[in-house]
């Protein structure tokens, strides 16, 4: 039988140790730059964290408390306006009566100062200039008492209304002074409304005449002022004429007298300060803020998506 040849895996060979293949030197490796995509390569992970962290957030339905424009309670006011002849007099206009030196004017030059209605209708322009919010109506009357100017927050509109009126001809069939028909009137308009306050600012150069008249059948004062009572309309009536009396009037109308232009704009201030617009409650409302958490959050899954599929995609 042939012997066994000698094979490398005999004992001999078995015992030595294997061999080993030198490689670099460690440090030298870690002296070597460092890619954008290995500093980058957590990037991925950290937005997959953010971005759920923004959808639980959004999920929670977060709310903020935010504040409404305090608005105020607008009052309903009526402006009625005297258009009899009488208030084509130049006597209220004392600014303008008298010229350089202290030389009278209106004996002179009737036209040196404004006539009654001319004081009127920029007393009135001024309250208007005042106030904010409110819903003001115009009637002019005489005779009659005609609408001129529906409730309306538009003062431009208003103001060019005013400026229009004009005075009734002297001894026609208008010239007369109907206070109490138009009280009537502006409550009658003033009582559709639903406004918590209801104001009439009358101005007048005179006295009742129309109601006064024998056998008469037209409203008078008193009548119309019980009437503006209940329907709950407070009542200012300025007699806008030098040495204005004062006017036998019920107690729930409240008489000023106007000496002049400078003291009727001072009633007009008055009146303007009597009523003050009230400011209602402070309003709120929640508002949710949870949409640009979740849009962030889906925003920035998406981008972790698209960069471990892309630039930052990990190879084996």
């Amino acid at each position: 039988m042939a012997e066994p040849l000698p094979s490398i895996y005999g004992g001999e060979f078995l015992s030595q140790p294997p061999r080993r293949i030198p490689l670099s030197n460690a440090p030298l490796l870690k002296q070597q730059p460092s890619s954008w995509r290995r500093r980058w390569r957590r990037l991925p992970l950290a937005l997959r964290v953010i971005g759920l962290g923004f959808l639980l957030y959004a999920l929670s339905r977060p709310m903020v408390q935010q504040r409404l424009p305090q608005r105020t309670q607008g009052i309903d006011i009526m402006l009625a306006i005297d258009v009899s002849s009488s208030m084509a007099a130049r006597d209220m206009d004392v600014a303008s009566d008298f010229l350089e030196g202290g030389e009278a004017a209106v004996g002179n030059d009737p036209q040196a100062s404004r006539t009654r209605l001319q004081v009127a209708q920029d007393a009135a322009i001024g309250f208007l200039n005042k106030r904010t919010g409110d819903r003001i109506s115009l009637i002019k009357f005489a005779r009659f008492a005609d609408l001129i100017s529906p409730r309306t927050q538009h003062y431009e509109a208003l103001r060019a209304q005013l400026n229009t009126l004009q005075c009734v001809t002297a001894d026609g069939p208008e010239d007369q002074t109907g206070i109490g028909l138009a009280i009537a009137r502006s409550a009658q308009i003033l009582q559709r409304s639903l406004a918590k306050s209801k104001v009439l600012i009358l101005l007048t150069d005179g006295e009742e005449t129309l109601a006064t008249a024998p056998n008469s059948e037209e409203i008078t004062i008193a009548d119309a002022a019980g009437y503006c009572q209940q329907a709950g309309i407070r009542i200012y009536l300025i007699s806008s004429r030098p040495n204005a009396k004062a006017l036998e009037l019920p107690s729930n109308i409240r008489q000023f007298l106007a000496q002049d232009a400078n003291n009727l704009k001072q009633i007009y201030s008055l009146i303007d300060a009597l009523e003050k617009s009230e400011l209602e409650e402070p309003r709120y409302q929640w508002v949710e803020r949870f949409l640009p958490f979740l849009l962030a959050g889906l925003l920035a899954l998406f981008v972790a998506r698209l960069l471990a599929e892309t630039k930052l995609e990990a190879t084996p």
